[in-house]
């Protein structure tokens, strides 16, 4: 996280506006690195886990996740689409999942959903309800 993101934080919040009891935020970060730690390398649950595979279906739990454990794999960040989950609330994609986490120790690296979990976060969110894989080991 930079600097500015820093001082935003002791500031009142992520995102400048970001207001909970309405779902909104006035100004959304435009890098992911304002957001969450950003390893784009870390990627590792594709060829176990596609979302048509049984193992997909069999090999998740559903738990709370602590939002500051959360580390993006990826660097792309799109404002707007994060500013529409903090207004719309929705969690599940159009499909119907959860955002996709894999829990490696005590961090948990975004696999999909990393708008939703952004918007979630901006809102100052301590938990959030994700579909995990565990993996042990270290990274």
């Amino acid at each position: 996280m930079n600097l500015s993101a820093t001082i935003e934080i002791l500031a009142g919040g992520l995102g400048s506006g970001c207001n909970p009891e309405k779902g909104r935020c006035g100004k959304v970060p435009s890098r992911m690195e304002d957001i969450f730690p950003v390893e784009p390398e870390a990627t590792i649950t594709e060829p176990l886990l596609s979302k048509s595979s049984k193992a997909y279906a069999e090999g998740l739990v559903q738990k709370k996740v602590p939002t500051d454990k959360l580390v993006a794999t990826q660097t792309t960040l799109f404002p707007e689409l994060v500013q529409k989950f903090t207004e719309n609330g929705k969690l599940r994609n159009r499909a119907g999942h959860l955002p996709l986490v894999t829990q490696v120790g005590d961090k948990y690296y975004i696999e999909d959903g990393h708008h939703r979990l952004a918007a979630r976060k901006l809102l100052g969110k301590k938990t959030v309800l994700a579909d995990v894989a565990i993996v042990d080991g270290n990274r």
